[in-house]
């Protein structure tokens, strides 16, 4: 468009079209309800390091030039990728060379990410991106079966190097992040061939564009995957080899060698095994995974939460001619507050697991094969799945709650959706993860009959002994026994083991039909082995945030943390009664259920507000025209659309709309 065609749409817009509209006190009539310490709450959401990250926000905030969501809306991919690589280069400039940061603590690194995150997952991955170079393991006919790629790296011992061959279509590196137009560098992951024997997948790194020209170099073809649902300021792209040479130290050789001598040499000599240590690496994915998610929970319910109070319809006290917050109704608590509990479980349990790795990161170097390392992956391949899926359902959830307005994507919920939505199925397949911590729980149960004793502390509550969990009955008989924390804990542990002995009773079953281990196990998995690893993941995140909340010292904060837990608990119990009332639960117990939790909804309700308050980013960051912290919802909604210089003008396919005019005459 014309530059002053432009300025004088815009200078027609500063004054709106709209009648004036009267300023709503809804949210501040919230805030007068309640008070407590915010403190403590924002060490619990940010892990005690939200120094970092308001450092973060508030430099972009500074930098509205380059950080607008708005703007980023109506850019053309290239351009919003050059953007994100503009936001990347600012923040090297501003926030990693600031004396405060330490780029050796991978807390402030975490920290600063968690930071990119709240603005942008776009942003945040292609950081994560350029500092790990691209990581090609995916290929287009392989994602999860990583030991089926069929990328070739064959060792050429005259020369001392490798040569890498794309020997069929679907071997093509796909979805490769930064490869599309970027990289000038990749780590290949390929099928190691020493004297003509497969040695199993090996990562290399490899120069893929030449650093002058940045042209592809010779025997490599590389392109970009094209337009994405989410995330598309990364840049993702597939690349084929042909007969490709590489120098022997493009090998990662951290576990195998070729000796000089040209024989392979490995300190791991079973493929499957070594692969398996290898895909540690991915534990860093897979928590930078949880914790991006958990950002998406955090911004949408804050959205849904200032809009619930904020928006009014009809009466929910019957009182003629007035109109009621929709966070007053039942139904709107229902919707919402559920998924606040699963938050508030969840990000708890992102913490500690992201500490917990980086604790074990020695032990994995040394001793990758450790029981606790075992554990935690066990962990991770389960949380990851269960947080996924929260968060999807916490966005339409939210979604829903908020309307037709909530359709606009000023409302910042299609952003929010179509980048979480990646998160089910990158840094592996939701259920086939849940396989993989089936196994570890199944391994766990198979020591206890061969008279070892079950050593790993989150499996603590097993109970192999069917017999003895017969035995067990819920034990409580009003709503105020179901404020008692063990009893809602334990309840959970019986779940827990009642599947398991289920999955066990399936496996026989199957035993019997199938001459094939995988086919038995294969088909074990619906409502039985994948249910498992959900029910053990729920109790070791519910135990964390159990955890975090004695160690509060604000009485009013730990209390309210408690009401969290409780509806969690209960919620989880709710959508399984079916297990319940086979022999643990009474009818009467189950219906007790259901009213505490709309009476755990009914007390958070009073409190919503501040807390989102407490933890919410600032409106720059959250950019949501339904959800600034004024609470003016209508003045945001009408001043954005206006802003467009659009709004006002003619179709430009008018011809065509004259032409539908004579076609209906």
């Amino acid at each position: 468009m014309d530059p002053q065609k432009r300025l004088t749409l815009i200078s027609k817009h500063l004054l709106s079209r709209f009648p004036e509209i009267p300023i709503s006190d809804t949210l501040t009539s919230y805030r007068k309800k309640t008070s407590f310490d915010s403190s403590s709450l924002r060490n619990l959401i940010y892990g005690g390091r939200s120094s970092i990250v308001e450092e973060m926000i508030s430099y972009m905030m500074e930098s509205q030039s380059l950080f607008d969501h708005y703007k980023e809306t109506h850019l053309s991919i290239p351009e919003y990728r050059e953007l994100i690589l503009r936001q990347i280069l600012a923040t090297y400039g501003k926030i990693l060379s600031n004396p405060s940061y330490n780029k050796d603590d991978i807390n402030h690194i975490m920290a600063v990410l968690h930071g990119m995150n709240l603005y942008s997952q776009s942003f945040a991955a292609r950081l994560m991106v350029h500092l790990i170079l691209c990581f090609g393991m995916t290929e287009l006919g392989h994602g999860t079966n990583v030991a089926a790629l069929e990328t070739t790296a064959v060792y050429d011992h005259k020369t001392r190097g490798f040569i890498l061959n794309s020997p069929t279509s679907t071997s093509a590196k796909w979805w490769i992040g930064a490869m599309g137009k970027t990289a000038d560098m990749a780590v290949i992951f390929a099928q190691l061939f020493v004297e003509g024997v497969n040695r199993g997948v090996h990562a290399f790194a490899v120069r893929i564009r030449n650093k002058t020209t940045h042209d592809p170099m010779p025997g490599v073809t590389v392109g970009d995957c094209g337009m994405k649902n989410g995330l598309n300021g990364i840049d993702n792209g597939f690349i084929l080899f042909k007969d490709y040479f590489v120098p022997y130290d493009a090998l990662l050789d951290r576990i195998s060698h070729i000796s000089n001598e040209g024989k392979f040499k490995s300190i791991i000599k079973n493929n499957e095994k070594r692969l398996g240590i290898m895909l540690l690496s991915l534990m860093g994915g897979r928590i930078s995974c949880i914790g991006s998610t958990s950002i998406s929970m955090h911004l949408s319910l804050t959205i849904a939460i200032r809009f619930s109070a904020t928006r009014k319809q009809f009466s929910s006290t019957g009182v003629k001619d007035t109109e009621s917050a929709v966070i007053e109704y039942q139904t709107q608590k229902y919707r919402i507050f559920p998924h606040l509990a699963k938050f508030f479980v969840f990000i708890s349990s992102y913490h500690k697991v992201k500490s917990w790795a980086l604790s074990l990161k020695q032990k994995i170097l040394n001793d990758p094969e450790n029981e606790e390392i075992t554990e935690i992956h066990a962990i991770l391949a389960s949380m990851k799945p269960v947080g996924t899926w929260y968060a999807n359902e916490t966005i339409q959830a939210c979604r829903e709650a908020c309307g037709g307005l909530a359709y606009s994507v000023y409302s910042q919920f299609a952003r929010i959706r179509n980048d979480q939505d990646i998160q089910v199925t990158w840094e592996g397949d939701n259920h086939v993860l849940l396989q993989q911590t089936a196994r570890f729980i199944l391994k766990q149960f198979q020591k206890y009959f061969k008279g070892i004793r079950i050593t790993v502390p989150t499996l603590s509550f097993m109970i192999p002994d069917s017999e003895k969990l017969k035995e067990l009955k819920g034990s409580f008989s009003s709503l105020e026994d179901l404020e008692n924390i063990d009893c809602l804990v334990s309840m959970l542990e019986y779940k827990f083991n009642y599947l398991l002995h289920e999955a066990i009773a399936r496996i026989k079953e199957n035993a019997g039909k199938y001459s094939e281990i995988s086919q038995t196990w294969n088909n074990s998995q619906i409502f039985y082995l994948q249910e498992l690893p959900k029910a053990y993941i729920e109790i070791f995140m519910i135990n964390t945030l159990i955890e975090d909340q004695e160690k509060l010292d604000n009485s009013e904060t730990k209390e309210m943390i408690k009401w969290f837990i409780q509806l969690y608990a209960l919620e989880k119990i709710r959508k399984d009664l079916e297990i319940y009332m086979v022999r643990y639960l009474s009818y009467e117990q189950g219906k007790l259920i259901k009213d505490k939790i709309f009476e755990l909804c009914d007390k958070i309700g009073n409190f919503a507000v501040d807390l989102i308050d407490a933890i919410a980013p600032p409106d720059f960051i959250l950019s949501s025209i339904l959800a600034m912290s004024d609470g003016q919802i209508y003045k945001h909604i009408i001043s954005t659309i206006e802003k467009s210089p659009e709004t006002y003008e003619k179709a430009s396919f008018l011809k065509t709309i004259n032409e539908m005019r004579t076609l209906a005459k």
